[in-house]
């Protein structure tokens, strides 16, 4: 039985340092903060297909909440709103049928 008791190294390609992934750029966002991404994501746990429906004309609430959707894995339809009566309250309001939700988004009410 050899008993060698030499440090074993590596061979020099798996001791190289591994390089660091390069930085990706954050879209700069105009609308969608990182408590509104929170509270949808937590009331949009057990959904697979979310309709986005945009209050009015706001060029940065519907393409920001889609694509902030469908990146986190949710199928996404996007339709725009010309008013609502009675109007929201809150900038985003849920409601569930089965697997699908409808998200109402009012770019006009604060968050």
């Amino acid at each position: 039985m050899d008993t060698d008791d030499t440090p074993k190294t590596l061979p020099e390609a798996e001791n190289a340092p591994v390089p660091e992934a390069a930085p990706q750029p954050t879209p700069e966002l105009r609308f969608l903060t990182e408590p509104d991404a929170r509270f949808l994501i937590s009331h949009l746990a057990s959904i697979d297909h979310v309709t986005v429906r945009v209050l009015g004309e706001h060029p940065d609430a519907g393409p920001e909440v889609t694509a902030f959707l469908r990146a986190s894995g949710y199928e996404v339809r996007q339709e725009t709103l010309g008013r609502m009566v009675p109007p929201p309250l809150t900038r985003f309001a849920l409601r569930y049928q089965g697997k699908t939700a409808t998200l109402t988004v009012a770019p006009a009410v604060p968050s």
